[in-house]
């Protein structure tokens, strides 16, 4: 019976010891398992706030793994793909989207997938609504790809001021194309003191291709017309006035390389840049000269006829 009893005592007392070691054990699971709350509530918060965050800013964002099938979506992507919450895990190629005239979805990503490359285009949905697509791969934070990102973001007003502008512009075009003038566009040239040295030819009209017989977009004045510095008027002078005080300028004057007289304006349209005007008046300059010596042979004329005496 001692001897039982002494047994007992020892398992007894390793019952002691395995129940403190229990305890502790306990202890360190408490620990882990805090740990691990405060962990899951970081990232709830954190996939909280990412949800906000994409769906504040409205861009439609689809996630896709390597076998192209739908991870999740934030709830505007449903504007341009036909998306429930019931899609997630079906091939995004077997859903149904809202773009016009683009097909090759799928084939893109396979492609971003193939190259690690993005890839950005500009979609339009059946509700004439713009969007700028770009597709790049998922990367995880050990620089893993684990899929694609595709996102939309709303371009519709940017590419309606777009056609706007592209619409204006090809009415300014039209009318600078046909109007009956000759027009140029000219930027100057500056040495490193900051004086003119010379202009450069930017874009001209037929007409005034016509007027003048030359095509000099590109050129500067100097390699157009040699000799202009001895010109009796100060071209270069009187554009750089222009330019740098922001006042037009117009006067007449003789091209110079023909008989052909000009009624110029000279308009600064920006810094550095500024815009020729030129009105075809030989035929106006012409008369006036006809004019003039007919004045000149009747004063003459009036000069050498002789005087009656009553």
């Amino acid at each position: 019976m001692q001897s039982i009893n002494e047994e007992l005592q020892s398992t007894n007392e390793e019952l002691e010891t395995s129940k403190e070691e229990l305890q502790s054990i306990n202890e360190e699971l408490g620990m882990v398992n805090n740990e691990l709350q405060t962990k899951v509530l970081d990232l709830s918060i954190a996939n909280n706030d990412m949800n906000n965050l994409l769906a504040g800013t409205r861009i439609a964002t689809v996630f896709v793994d390597q076998q192209l099938r739908i991870l999740r979506f934030t709830p505007t992507a449903h504007i341009i793909i036909n998306l429930i919450a019931s899609d997630i895990g079906r091939p995004v190629g077997h859903i149904a989207s809202n773009l016009i005239g683009y097909k090759s979805l799928v084939s893109d990503i396979q492609s971003v997938l193939g190259t690690l490359n993005s890839k950005k285009l500009e979609v339009q949905t059946i509700n004439n609504r713009w969007f700028a697509m770009n597709m790049q791969p998922y990367r995880t934070l050990d620089n893993v790809i684990e899929g694609a990102v595709i996102s939309f973001i709303d371009i519709t007003e940017v590419k309606k001021i777009q056609l706007e502008l592209q619409d204006s512009e090809n009415k300014l075009r039209c009318l600078f194309d046909n109007v009956p003038l000759g027009v140029a566009y000219h930027v100057m040239i500056y040495d490193s003191l900051g004086d003119a040295l010379d202009y450069r030819f930017l874009d001209t009209n037929e007409n005034y291709r016509i007027l003048t017989g030359i095509d000099p977009i590109g050129k500067t004045a100097r390699e157009i017309i040699p000799g202009i510095e001895k010109d009796s008027f100060d071209w270069l002078a009187t554009f750089e006035q222009v330019v740098s005080t922001g006042k037009s300028a117009r006067f007449e004057q003789r091209l110079w390389h023909s008989d052909i007289w000009c009624d110029c304006m000279v308009l600064r349209y920006k810094p550095e840049h500024f815009m020729t005007v030129f009105i075809n008046i030989t035929q106006r300059k012409q008369a006036e000269e006809v004019l003039a010596n007919s004045e000149v042979q009747i004063q003459q004329l009036s000069s050498a006829a002789p005087v009656k005496k009553d």
